[in-house]
């Protein structure tokens, strides 16, 4: 094996087009060397070479598909860099030629290279699917669309951090990933600035990680181009304090608006009556008790809420659709308007009642006042 420079890399290997610019290093393991063989002459290039690299190429001539994950784990012991590719030729791939792995933890992922419709994928996952190798494994791409995958291989201990585009592959995709977080922001920003990549997967498990190295990406985007780059975050944890975070907002601005709301309507349901003071001491000096028009007042005051709730409901509906419009016209995404029953019907009890009870206290006092006072104001 012989391995020069970062960029300019020889093989022993005659024929093989090799690229140059990434990774770091290419070892190419030409047809006849032994695994134990070329374990151990990475392991040893390893100490003496590859510490703090950004990635190397690994290459098996003549490896067929069942070779490969039992290659791959033995050139895996080592520690001196993160990313590997294992380019294999195989009649069971058509046409795949590389598959990338990256260092980490055991999570359960799975690479799907769309050129290929081939996949490597770990052991856990594949018992959880209760599929092998030859099998198929249904998965979706970042459209969504669902497609079918035949797995190349199992091995015990597979985890995935990025994938990108390789040496005219097109792009790879990864679904149903559970990965291993990048180790640093550093890291993350070198491999996007090293070139070649599509796809970043983080973890959702450790959120302070998450975000750091979300912030990270994002003062990247502000100093490069990414027109070839196309970022997908796993998110799930981040999207969670956002839905936390809008619950709260969304739940303090309801408060308020339904305590302006209340003192509105209290206001003026006061004075309502004050101006109806002569017209409510006609009606109680003809027989109508004091009670009854406590609940006549609070009859006013319920149609009043429930036709405030229903108008505020249509006006708000015709807003959220208009601004779902507007935002369609900037973006090739066109949301859709959902109307959800259950905190609508909750808003609108929450309206009527908030009415309801804000003219209490004018129908109180309108009934505590004497007949003869009301006919004389």
């Amino acid at each position: 094996l012989v391995v020069r420079g970062r960029t300019e890399i020889d093989s022993l290997a005659a024929g093989v087009d090799l690229p140059t610019g990434f990774p770091d290093l290419m070892v190419v393991i030409p047809t006849g060397v032994s695994e134990d063989a070329a374990a151990a002459a990475m392991e040893e290039l390893a100490v003496e070479q590859w510490t703090g690299l950004n990635g190397f190429d690994i290459r098996l001539e003549d490896a067929s598909a069942a070779q490969a994950p039992a290659a791959l784990q033995r050139l895996m012991r080592w520690r001196g860099g993160n990313a590997w590719y294992l380019a294999i030729e195989d009649e069971h791939l058509e046409g795949l030629r590389t598959l990338q792995f990256v260092q980490g933890d055991p999570a359960e992922a799975i690479v799907a290279v769309r050129a290929g419709d081939a996949v490597v994928v770990a052991r856990a996952l594949a018992a959880d699917r209760d599929v092998d190798a030859g099998d198929t494994l249904l998965a979706r791409d970042w459209r969504g669309e669902l497609f079918g995958l035949r797995i190349a291989g199992v091995v015990d201990s597979l985890a995935l951090q990025s994938a990108g585009r390789g040496y005219g592959l097109g792009e790879l995709y990864l679904s149903n990933a559970r990965v291993t977080v990048l180790g640093s922001i550093s890291t993350a920003l070198q491999r996007f600035n090293h070139g070649g990549y599509s796809v970043l997967l983080i973890d959702e498990s450790d959120d302070r990680r998450s975000w750091a190295i979300a912030e990270g990406l994002d003062a990247l985007w502000r100093d490069r181009p990414v027109e070839s780059i196309h970022l997908r975050l796993v998110k799930e944890a981040i999207e969670r304090q956002f839905r936390l975070v809008g619950s709260i907002i969304a739940s303090v601005t309801g408060a308020l608006a339904a305590a302006v709301a209340s003192v509105g309507v209290a206001n003026a349901m006061q004075a309502s009556v004050h101006h109806r003071r002569g017209e409510l001491g006609v009606l109680h000096a003809v027989g109508m008790t004091r009670g009854q028009l406590m609940r006549l007042i609070l009859a006013e005051a319920l149609i009043i809420g429930v036709a405030g709730a229903a108008g505020g409901v249509l006006s708000g509906a015709y807003g959220a659709f208009m601004g779902l419009r507007i935002a369609s016209l900037f973006s090739q995404i066109t949301p859709a308007l959902t109307i959800p029953p259950g905190p609508t019907l909750t808003a609108v009890a929450l309206a009527i009642a908030a009415t309801v009870l804000a003219s209490a206290l004018a129908a109180f006092r309108a009934g505590r006042v004497g007949v003869l006072d009301l006919i004389r104001q």
